[in-house]
């Protein structure tokens, strides 16, 4: 029994030498712990595997400006990057996948092998949360009232969500270009006057080995849904898809090059709510433990 027991044990610890390390990233009024399930499902189906859950900016501490959250994500994480001799992934759910494109763009000779983007406003948002309203009374109504306000210095500078704000109208697209301190800089887009160091932005993206963007229409919370895969609304409020997207089709960051390398896998699941993401068996096995090698 003893010898079994050694022999399970240094199986397992094989394992756990064979797959690289994950860094899990919370979203939006989120906090470490509440991605415990995540951590755990890896855990369980790849014994060994050393997993961190980044404790920063939980529940409301996460409306801090983008920015400025940036900043001390890197700091926390790039330790755990140079510890990761043979590359590391990103697993990053919500506001949590802004975040990790920013630090994989900020960093020259990264070793972030796959990021995965699980429900992530990745291409903006064009709506306000419920659950965030419900702190934040100011914000119930109609989205197309609150855009002067997304853009205000004011709010750009201690919300969050308006670093993300993707009105589509446009007659707000020189306020978003000009005010937004997050999203134009993070897409690389060269009309924005904020955009900076763009071929290293673009260069430190392709270091990438895989990019994996997971989201579904029962979401409820990323608006429009397909922003999770880099979709978002025309100005009639259609959906284009994410090659019909000018920072694809003009390779702003580098995600054409990405798609057209074979590198990027996009996933559309059904039943799915915001906050389940994570927790999600079918979602955990078929779309995200298979990219965790």
């Amino acid at each position: 029994m003893k010898l079994y027991m050694f022999l399970v044990s240094m199986f397992n610890w094989a394992l756990g030498y064979c797959y690289k390390p994950v860094v899990i990233v919370h979203g939006v009024m989120s906090e470490a712990d509440h991605l415990e399930d995540m951590k755990q499902m890896i855990e369980k189906h790849h014994p060994g595997t050393n997993v961190t859950l980044v404790h920063l900016y939980p529940d409301i501490e996460s409306f801090t400006p983008l920015q400025r959250q940036l900043k001390y994500w890197k700091q926390k994480i790039e330790p755990l990057m140079k510890e990761a001799i043979d590359g590391i992934h990103f697993i990053c759910h919500s506001q949590g996948g802004l975040i990790c494109q920013g630090l994989i763009e900020e960093t020259e000779k990264h070793n972030v092998h796959t990021f995965i983007a699980l429900s992530s406003p990745l291409n903006g948002q064009f709506g306000v949360p419920k659950f965030v309203s419900s702190y934040i009374p100011w914000l119930k109504g109609e989205r197309e009232k609150l855009s002067g306000f997304m853009y205000s210095t004011f709010t750009q500078d201690t919300f969050a969500i308006s670093n993300y704000w993707k009105d589509p109208r446009e007659e707000y697209y020189e306020s978003y270009l000009d005010e937004s301190r997050y999203l134009p800089i993070l897409h690389n887009n060269p009309q924005s006057p904020r955009a900076d160091d763009m071929a290293k932005r673009k260069k430190n993206f392709l270091e990438l080995k895989k990019l994996v963007l997971i989201g579904g229409p029962d979401d409820g919370v990323i608006t429009p849904w397909q922003s999770s895969l880099y979709g978002f609304y025309d100005e009639e409020y259609k959906i284009q898809d994410m090659k019909q997207q000018k920072l694809y089709q003009e390779d702003w960051f580098g995600l054409r090059t990405l798609f057209e390398r074979g590198d990027v896998v996009m996933s559309s699941i059904l039943g799915v709510k915001h906050i389940e993401w994570h927790g999600n068996q079918n979602v955990f096995k078929s779309f995200i433990e298979p990219w965790l090698i």
